[in-house]
């Protein structure tokens, strides 16, 4: 056991527990961080249970009701169980170590029982209560919402990520404002010539999921039928991503589109060759649902079939239109590989790296190398 985890919760306090009896949030999110990536590579699932205790914060010296919350979760919690601050001063969290999700039931029902023994109803109602297991937090769905911020890979510096954000914030738009003007004639020609080749929608719309596993609709060109069947594509996915899980030869199956897919119309394939399919996405980075530089945002039952581990390019980072791995092999990598080079993207995201991808997207989009 961590000699610090020794005698949390041990004896009443008189005030709201200081960082001496809780780890504090820095600490315990790296905690929370190492125990995340173990279990997705082991298997060995943990509980996370989240407690927001906000709504009870102290007015008129009223800190004993923050105080009978801790009470009430000290006896249902074990040595092992890792305890800390999630928000400092308003949630805290509390790692289960070796519980899986048939566990999940029995923990809350222990922490609601005590929870009424301590506060008033009226007070219990004012506690928040977020519970996930891992590896499979969200359950396989692709709408993770609450539990979407759970999964991140290093803490950063507030002020650091807020400044970075605006700076991003203040690129996207500004480029998407100076792309979709000087090439506002080629999209107007683009659009009619989609329209007189098929019929159809010049637009096609699609779900997708954003950071945190939100959704957002999705803007390209039209490049398929406007009847074209989904399921090939959803089996053709399942089929990449199943192979590399069970071991296959990656060299031989590599992360590209359907060749030869009979839904694709002739001036469809000349789109998604030169990637002009793809400028209408500067419209969702002026929405905000996507940046210049990031992950390529998955379709829900794409996510569906993911490992835990595969979830965190999702997670993690907003998605983008250009990026890592389209920049460095574009199409030429296993579904793996891909997802590495986005995690690691995540981690080491800058300015200047994004400067330096959007730089270099141009000639991968010249070079066509892994496209179609």
């Amino acid at each position: 056991m961590i000699p610090a985890l020794r005698g949390l919760f041990s004896k009443p306090a008189e005030n709201v527990p200081d960082k001496s009896e809780l780890f504090p949030e820095e600490l315990f999110r790296e905690l929370l961080t190492i125990e995340r990536k173990r279990s997705e590579r082991s298997k060995r699932p943990f509980l996370l249970m989240l407690i927001d205790i906000s709504a009870l914060f102290p007015k008129n010296g009223q800190k004993s009701r923050i105080m009978n919350v801790f009470y009430a979760v000290q006896s249902s919690t074990r040595e092992i169980d890792i305890k800390g601050w999630y928000h400092e001063a308003r949630v805290f969290g509390i790692i289960f170590t070796e519980l899986d999700a048939a566990g999940q039931e029995s923990v809350l029902s222990k922490i609601n029982a005590n929870l009424e023994k301590y506060l008033e109803p009226s007070e219990v109602k004012l506690v928040r209560i977020i519970l996930s297991c891992f590896p499979d937090a969200g359950g396989g769905q692709a709408d993770i919402g609450d539990t979407g911020e759970l999964f991140y890979s290093r803490s950063e510096n507030k002020k650091k990520t807020a400044d970075l954000f605006s700076l991003r914030r203040a690129m996207d738009v500004s480029g998407s404002l100076f792309i979709l003007t000087a090439l506002s004639v080629l999209l107007g020609v683009i659009a009619v010539l989609i329209k007189i080749s098929s019929k159809g929608p010049v637009i096609h719309k699609q779900i997708r999921l954003g950071q945190g596993g939100r959704k957002f609709t999705f803007y390209k060109f039209r490049s398929m039928h406007a009847d074209a069947d989904s399921s090939l594509h959803e089996r053709y996915v399942r089929f990449l991503i199943q192979r590399e899980n069970h071991g296959a030869d990656e060299n031989k199956q590599v992360w590209k589109k359907l060749k030869d897919d009979s839904r694709v119309t002739p001036f469809g394939r000349f789109l998604r060759k030169t990637s002009l399919d793809e400028l209408p996405q500067f419209f969702n980075v002026l929405k905000g649902d996507m940046t210049l530089v990031g992950p390529r945002p998955p379709i829900p039952y794409e996510f569906d079939h993911y490992e835990s581990w595969h979830k965190r390019r999702v997670l993690e980072c907003k998605p983008g239109i250009t990026g890592y791995w389209q920049v460095e092999c574009r199409g030429e990598t296993t579904f793996d590989n891909m997802v590495r080079m986005d995690i690691h993207y995540c981690q080491e995201r800058s300015f200047w790296l994004d400067l330096k991808l959007l730089v270099k997207t141009p000639w991968a989009i010249l070079t066509t190398r892994g496209a179609g």
